[in-house]
C-alpha cells in the first residue's frame, strides 16, 4: 500500500568498501516511506565512519558484538517500526523497481517477492512448494510483513541458511501466503556466505525439514529426486 512504512535492514561487518553504494541506492528510491536500520558487528574498518556520515538519513544504528548475520537481523527487529521488513546486504543495492513494487503490497498476510540481479543473470520467478524444496527464494527480493517476525525469528543454529529455513516455515504456515510480483528490486553481490561455506547442520536436517513442512506428495518427490541424484540419473 502506498503509505506502508518499510524497514530496510542492513547487517554490517567491515563493509566500508560497499556500504556507501548500498545506502545511496536506498536514498535514490522514489518511494518515500522508508526507514534504514543498520546493525553492525563491531567493524574495525571505516564502516562506522560511513554510518555516522549518513546518520541524518538512518533511522537507527548500533555497533556491538554479535554471533553472525542472522543474530544481527534478529536484533534489528527490536527496532524496526515498518509494516514491511526488507533485508539488504551491505554489498547489495536496490534498483528503482523496488519503489514500484512497494505500491503493490496490499495484503498484510502475504510475503511478496520479486526478482534480483546477480552479475548478468536475473533471478526470480514464481515458487510453488516443490520448487521451494529444491532451492530458496532470493533473500534480497523478499518483502516480509512485520507480523512474520512476531511469530518467527531466524534460527541461529543454521548460520548460513536460516533465511531458507524461515521461508519454509512460513510457506507451511496457513497464516501466510507467498506472492510473486515481476519487479526487479535489487542487485545482490557474489561471494556471500552461502557461496563460500556450507551449512552442514541445515543440510543434515533437511530431510526432516521437508518432511515436517511439506505434504507427503512433496516429501516423496523430494526423496525420489534425492535418490536419482545419488545413483547418478
Amino acid at each position: 500500500m502506498e503509505n506502508t512504512l518499510v524497514s530496510i535492514i542492513i547487517a554490517t561487518f567491515n563493509a566500508g568498501k560497499t556500504l556507501q553504494n548500498c545506502l545511496d541506492s536506498i536514498f535514490q528510491q522514489t518511494y518515500p516511506h522508508i526507514e534504514i536500520i543498520i546493525i553492525d558487528g563491531l567493524s574495525s574498518d571505516d564502516t562506522i565512519e560511513i554510518i555516522k556520515k549518513n546518520e541524518n538519513k538512518i533511522s537507527f544504528w548500533l555497533s556491538e558484538k554479535d554471533s553472525g548475520v542472522y543474530d544481527a537481523m534478529n536484533k534489528s527487529l527490536n527496532y524496526a517500526k515498518g509494516d514491511r521488513i526488507f533485508f539488504l546486504g551491505a554489498d547489495d543495492a536496490l534498483l528503482p523497481e523496488f519503489s514500484l513494487m512497494m505500491n503493490h503490497l496490499t495484503d498484510e498476510n502475504t510475503i511478496y517477492y520479486g526478482r534480483s540481479k546477480f552479475k548478468k543473470r536475473i533471478d526470480g520467478k514464481k515458487f510453488k512448494s516443490y520448487k521451494l524444496s529444491k532451492g530458496n527464494i532470493i533473500h534480497q527480493s523478499i518483502f516480509y510483513p512485520k507480523k512474520v517476525f512476531l511469530k518467527y525469528k531466524y534460527e541461529l543454529k543454521y548460520p548460513i541458511l536460516a533465511d531458507y529455513y524461515l521461508n519454509i516455515q512460513c510457506y507451511s504456515d496457513g497464516e501466510f501466503k507467498f506472492e510473486f510480483l515481476p519487479y526487479l528490486v535489487s542487485v545482490f553481490a557474489p561471494g556471500g556466505l552461502s557461496s563460500t561455506q556450507k551449512d552442514t547442520l541445515f543440510i543434515s536436517d533437511f530431510d526432516q525439514i521437508v518432511r515436517d513442512n511439506f505434504n507427503k506428495k512433496i516429501y516423496y518427490r523430494y526423496l525420489f529426486r534425492k535418490f536419482k541424484k545419488k545413483i547418478g540419473l
